[in-house]
Protein backbone atom coordinates (compact mmCIF):
# COMPACT_ATOMS: atom_id res chain seq x y z
CA UNK A 1 0.00 0.00 0.00
CA UNK A 2 2.84 2.44 1.03
CA UNK A 3 4.49 1.84 -2.23
CA UNK A 4 1.38 2.80 -4.66
CA UNK A 5 1.08 6.08 -2.54
CA UNK A 6 5.08 6.45 -3.17
CA UNK A 7 3.84 5.82 -6.75
CA UNK A 8 0.87 8.63 -6.67
CA UNK A 9 2.86 11.48 -5.29
CA UNK A 10 3.98 12.61 -8.65
CA UNK A 11 0.92 11.68 -10.80
CA UNK A 12 -1.22 13.59 -8.18
CA UNK A 13 1.30 16.57 -7.96
CA UNK A 14 1.53 16.95 -11.46
CA UNK A 15 -2.88 17.03 -12.37
CA UNK A 16 -2.88 19.61 -9.18
CA UNK A 17 -0.21 21.70 -10.78
CA UNK A 18 -2.28 21.64 -14.25
CA UNK A 19 -5.26 22.40 -12.70
CA UNK A 20 -3.74 25.19 -10.20
CA UNK A 21 -2.25 26.64 -13.44
CA UNK A 22 -5.65 26.83 -15.42
CA UNK A 23 -7.40 27.75 -12.35
CA UNK A 24 -5.00 31.12 -11.79
CA UNK A 25 -4.57 32.39 -15.48
CA UNK A 26 -8.82 32.53 -15.31
CA UNK A 27 -8.76 34.48 -11.99
CA UNK A 28 -5.48 36.67 -13.06
CA UNK A 29 -7.52 37.90 -16.03
CA UNK A 30 -10.16 38.71 -13.79
CA UNK A 31 -12.43 36.12 -15.92
CA UNK A 32 -14.02 34.31 -13.47
CA UNK A 33 -13.73 33.25 -9.37
CA UNK A 34 -12.08 30.31 -8.54
CA UNK A 35 -14.89 27.89 -8.57
CA UNK A 36 -16.07 29.02 -11.50
CA UNK A 37 -12.73 28.65 -13.30
CA UNK A 38 -12.02 25.55 -12.31
CA UNK A 39 -15.77 24.05 -13.52
CA UNK A 40 -15.65 26.11 -16.95
CA UNK A 41 -12.02 25.19 -17.37
CA UNK A 42 -11.16 22.17 -15.97
CA UNK A 43 -14.61 20.00 -15.87
CA UNK A 44 -16.14 21.23 -18.92
CA UNK A 45 -13.13 20.48 -21.29
CA UNK A 46 -11.88 17.00 -20.62
CA UNK A 47 -10.10 16.48 -23.29
CA UNK A 48 -7.77 19.69 -22.67
CA UNK A 49 -7.60 18.53 -19.16
CA UNK A 50 -6.71 14.84 -20.22
CA UNK A 51 -3.99 16.41 -22.77
CA UNK A 52 -2.50 18.64 -20.41
CA UNK A 53 -2.98 15.79 -17.41
CA UNK A 54 -0.69 13.10 -19.57
CA UNK A 55 1.58 15.39 -20.55
CA UNK A 56 2.50 16.81 -17.13
CA UNK A 57 2.56 13.10 -15.81
CA UNK A 58 4.97 11.83 -18.14
CA UNK A 59 7.24 14.89 -17.67
CA UNK A 60 7.06 14.47 -14.04
CA UNK A 61 7.84 10.81 -13.80
CA UNK A 62 10.68 11.28 -15.63
CA UNK A 63 11.99 14.32 -13.73
CA UNK A 64 11.27 12.88 -10.00
CA UNK A 65 13.94 10.40 -8.69
CA UNK A 66 13.13 7.32 -6.17
CA UNK A 67 16.08 8.75 -4.13
CA UNK A 68 13.42 11.67 -3.45
CA UNK A 69 11.67 12.49 -0.83
CA UNK A 70 7.58 12.46 -1.56
CA UNK A 71 7.32 16.56 -0.60
CA UNK A 72 10.46 17.03 -3.35
CA UNK A 73 8.78 14.51 -5.67
CA UNK A 74 5.51 16.58 -5.24
CA UNK A 75 6.59 19.60 -6.06
CA UNK A 76 9.16 18.56 -8.89
CA UNK A 77 6.07 17.36 -10.26
CA UNK A 78 4.05 20.02 -9.20
CA UNK A 79 6.17 22.30 -11.05
CA UNK A 80 5.73 20.07 -14.66
CA UNK A 81 2.05 20.96 -14.62
CA UNK A 82 2.30 24.08 -14.24
CA UNK A 83 4.58 24.02 -17.11
CA UNK A 84 2.95 21.29 -18.91
CA UNK A 85 -0.47 23.10 -18.71
CA UNK A 86 1.03 26.33 -19.67
CA UNK A 87 2.29 24.71 -23.16
CA UNK A 88 -0.91 22.39 -23.74
CA UNK A 89 -3.84 23.99 -22.73
CA UNK A 90 -3.54 27.49 -23.21
CA UNK A 91 -5.72 28.92 -20.67
CA UNK A 92 -7.48 31.99 -22.56
CA UNK A 93 -6.29 31.52 -26.23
Amino acid sequence: MLEFISDAVPIIGAVFGQIVHVVKKRVEGGKEDELTAFKSQVLQKPFHTLGASVAAIVVALQLVTPESTPLIQFFTAFTAGLSANSVVNRSGK
